[in-house]
């Protein structure tokens, strides 16, 4: 996991209100590591039928489509103006 998970904490809190702030992170802490013993086993069977380039590419269209997701979804921030 390395910096990935430590990098991606530090976006969760930063994109998250104050108040909701612990619910954020703990729940992607539990996506996490509840993803860790499932995709292999989610994974495995299909890397199997298949080969692992295509494991590998399917993985990665996975991702992309969630982080376009989020992009494309999540709130903007919203400037206020000064009053002058």
């Amino acid at each position: 996991m390395g910096l990935a998970v430590p990098a991606l904490t530090v976006l969760v809190v930063e994109a998250a209100p104050t108040r909701l702030r612990g619910r954020a992170t703990s729940l992607s802490a539990t996506a996490t590591f509840l993803a860790q013993p499932v995709a292999p086993l989610l994974l495995g069977p299909f890397v199997t039928a298949t080969s692992i380039t295509t494991g590998f590419a399917a993985t990665a269209a996975l991702a992309s489509m969630t982080l376009l997701i989020i992009l494309t979804t999540r709130a903007r921030p919203t400037t206020e103006r000064a009053s002058a």
